[in-house]
């Protein structure tokens, strides 16, 4: 019994430390979208967040993984670039909730924090 603690409890921490690094390819993501123009930093960067969408879906909660997919959603239509940063700033959102449970940011902040397209 005290072996089998023992390897859930490497698991556990394993799937932490895959989970943190997912998060902070998807931040990366996120300044080199911060550094470019809207669409075209969408565009380059929709092959990096198609991937690190994968890994969220395997390690991240529930509300991380809805974040990506209304994501997915609304850049998949391609219609709205001020939509789909948002989307994308939901995402961040919802990592920074899953790391930092007692946040005070809500989107509005985070968009402050983007400032792309000005």
């Amino acid at each position: 019994m005290e072996n089998e603690e023992m390897v859930t409890g490497i698991i556990s921490r394993g799937d932490e430390t895959e989970k943190i690094k997912t998060y902070m390819e998807v931040v990366e993501i996120y300044i080199s979208i911060i550094t470019m123009k809207a669409q075209k930093g969408i565009t380059r960067l929709s092959q990096r967040v198609a991937t690190a969408g994968l890994r969220l879906m395997s390690l991240a909660p529930d509300e991380v993984v809805h974040a990506f997919l209304r994501y997915q959603a609304v850049a998949g239509a391609g219609t709205d670039p001020q939509a789909t940063i948002e989307a994308f700033g939901g995402i961040i959102l919802s990592i920074r909730k899953d790391m930092v449970p007692e946040t005070a940011f809500d989107l509005e902040n985070v968009m402050d924090a983007m400032s792309i397209g000005a």
